[in-house]
């Protein structure tokens, strides 16, 4: 068995790429400090940050505050910024994730495996927040696999203390040595190749079996000629973020993986990085926006 990481969307590919090309461009146009509580948003990041943020003078650092919030609380926190005096843009769900991730200094987030893979495969510096009731804790050891490179700071919600956050945040916001190294170190783990070394793996296997017979349910079984549990897993902390299946992308499961989809995948963009020119595809920076090939890009 080969472990690989978590696939990320195309967008978060594309994003990747330019990091990795011009991380110093990159890091640059990094202007804002990014609240992400996930699909459903984060009741204890709604109700805790507005109050921390209000103690830092982000306008005087040149910063601006995106916090995505869920459906459920998207007018209250507005209210709660407004009301604090914060400059805020709140919203509810967010189409284009990697610009946002593109443009942040600093993530402060939940630790789902989505969350986490995304973060390092743009190199963002982040502070986690894990869910304190998802299954088996999954989400505090996603976290603490970035923490361990050095990528982010894994705080439990039950230790939230407004003092102590805003001490936390100033500090990496005055630090810009820190904050680059770790960007560094999460794009150092991050795996955004992923999603093209599953397909590559699975149609290797496929091209190769036997046309009767043969172990036809268990591709992982002959990966690099290795019986399951061969992996090394601490190589790649990325790649145990979450138990998932090989088979999850973002379209459409691999199990309707055929040869002519395959074909596809191999001339998209997003999923062959590795045998392309380091632009395939235009990135556009149209004035102050990223824009990576979203539907939307809710950036001003």
């Amino acid at each position: 068995m080969r472990v690989v990481g978590n696939p990320v969307r195309k967008e978060i590919v594309s994003a990747a790429r330019l990091a990795r090309i011009d991380p110093l461009g990159f890091e640059a146009r990094a202007d804002q400090i990014f609240i992400l509580g996930g699909s459903q948003g984060a009741r204890a990041l709604n109700e805790f940050l507005p109050e921390v943020l209000r103690e830092l003078d982000l306008e005087a650092m040149g910063l601006r505050v995106l916090h995505q919030t869920g459906e459920s609380m998207r007018d209250a926190v507005e209210a709660r910024y407004e009301a604090l005096g914060v400059p805020a843009r709140v919203e509810a769900f967010i189409s284009d994730m990697a610009g946002a991730y593109a443009s942040s200094k600093l993530v402060i987030a939940r630790a789902g495996a989505s969350t986490v893979a995304e973060l390092a495969a743009l190199g963002r510096p982040a502070i986690f927040i894990p869910f304190p009731f998802a299954a088996d804790d999954h989400q505090t050891r996603n976290a603490e696999a970035l923490e361990r490179a050095g990528a982010a700071l894994c705080i439990q919600e039950r230790d939230l203390d407004r003092d102590a956050m805003v001490q936390i945040i100033r500090q990496l916001l005055g630090d810009e040595e820190r904050l680059r190294a770790m960007g560094e170190a999460s794009r150092s783990v991050g795996k955004p190749e992923a999603a093209a070394e599953i397909v590559d793996d699975l149609m290797a296997w496929l091209e190769g079996a036997p046309e009767k017979g043969g172990n036809h349910g268990s591709p992982q079984g002959v990966i690099n000629g290795e019986q399951n549990g061969g992996a090394d897993e601490e190589k790649s902390p990325l790649g145990v973020i979450e138990n998932q299946s090989v088979s999850a992308f973002d379209e459409e499961p691999l199990a309707t993986c055929s040869l002519e989809r395959h074909a596809a995948l191999r001339s998209a963009d997003a999923y062959r990085p590795r045998t392309r020119t380091p632009h395939p595809k235009p990135l556009v920076l149209d004035g102050s926006e990223w824009n990576f090939g979203a539907k939307s890009n809710w950036l001003c």
